[in-house]
């Protein structure tokens, strides 16, 4: 398979800048490694999406889709928020 590209927009980015610091950088590590394998142990598929899938750091989850050899991050945010951005 080829290698997989990463889209991340500026809403995802300013989510990013704006989780606390401890967070931040294991957010940002998490996303790296989507780009390599974006089905990495513990992953979990979000019910009601085809192609969605979440990545849990601490209380934040990282929401993102797969499709061909693309990785998209949907989201980036608190638990009690990030599926609300989904709708």
């Amino acid at each position: 398979m080829p290698p997989w590209k990463l889209h991340i927009s500026q809403s995802v980015l300013k989510d990013l800048r704006d989780l606390p610091k401890e967070d931040r950088g294991r957010a940002a590590l998490s996303i790296l490694e989507l780009a390599a394998t974006p089905y990495p142990h513990g992953v979990e598929k979000v019910k009601g999406y085809e192609h969605s899938y979440r990545v849990r750091i601490g209380d934040y989850r990282i929401v993102y889709e797969v499709a061909g050899n693309e990785v998209a991050i949907i989201a980036v945010s608190h638990r009690k928020d990030v599926y609300r951005e989904l709708k």
